[in-house]
C-alpha cells in the first residue's frame, strides 16, 4: 500500500483509514494480541517494527530519518495516532515513485536495454550513500526474471523497489 502525503500535506480520512488497516494488520500479528482485542483494547506495535510498517505503507526514510523518528518515540510500543504522526512526520521528505526510479535505473543501463546486471546493481547499491546490506539487495533481486543475457528490466527492479518490503499486503 503506498500512501501519498506530500510535504506540507494533511492526510485525507480514506488515507487515515488505510493506515490504520496496515497498522492493525501488524498490530494484531503480535504477541497477546488476541487477548488486546477481547478486552477492546487498541491494537500496539513494537516500536522495532515502525521501519517495516512505514517502508510497507510507502515511506522509505533514510536510515538518518529513521533515527531520527525512532528516537521520537519514547515507550517500546506504538498505538495508531503515534504511528499516523509518525508516517505524517516521515512524508516531510520527498521519495521517489516507481517512474522516477526507473529513469534513474535506466539512466544507469549503458547498453540500452532498459535492463541492469544483477551484479553490478548489488555492488552500486553496497557501494553507493549509507549502503544497502547484501542480503537486501539479494531479496529486491531474487524473484525478478533474467533475460537471456543474464540482466534484469530496470522497470521491474523501479516496480519492486516503489512496492516497498515483502510480507505487507497492498490494501
Amino acid at each position: 500500500m503506498d500512501v501519498k502525503l506530500g510535504p506540507g500535506q494533511q492526510l485525507k480520512d480514506s488515507q487515515r483509514a488505510h493506515l490504520t488497516k496496515a497498522f492493525d494488520f501488524v498490530a494484531f500479528q503480535q504477541p497477546g494480541a488476541r487477548q488486546r482485542k477481547r478486552e477492546a483494547l487498541p491494537g500496539l506495535v513494537p516500536k522495532a517494527e515502525l521501519p517495516r510498517l512505514l517502508r510497507g505503507c510507502g515511506k522509505a526514510p533514510t536510515s538518518e530519518e529513521m533515527a531520527t523518528l525512532m528516537a521520537s518515540v519514547e515507550a517500546d510500543v506504538l498505538d495508531v495516532s503515534e504511528f499516523i504522526r509518525l508516517f505524517e512526520e516521515a512524508s516531510q521528505s520527498r521519495t521517489m515513485n516507481e517512474v522516477e526510479l526507473f529513469k534513474v535505473l535506466k539512466e544507469l543501463d549503458l547498453t540500452g536495454t532498459e535492463t541492469l546486471a544483477p551484479e553490478q546493481f548489488k555492488e552500486m547499491l553496497m557501494s553507493c550513500g549509507e549502503g544497502t546490506p547484501a542480503q537486501e539487495v539479494d531479496r529486491i533481486l531474487q524473484d525478478l526474471p533474467r533475460n537471456r543475457l543474464g540482466r534484469v528490466s530496470c522497470r521491474l527492479i523501479a516496480r519492486k523497489l516503489a512496492g516497498g518490503p515483502d510480507g505487507i499486503p497492498h490494501i
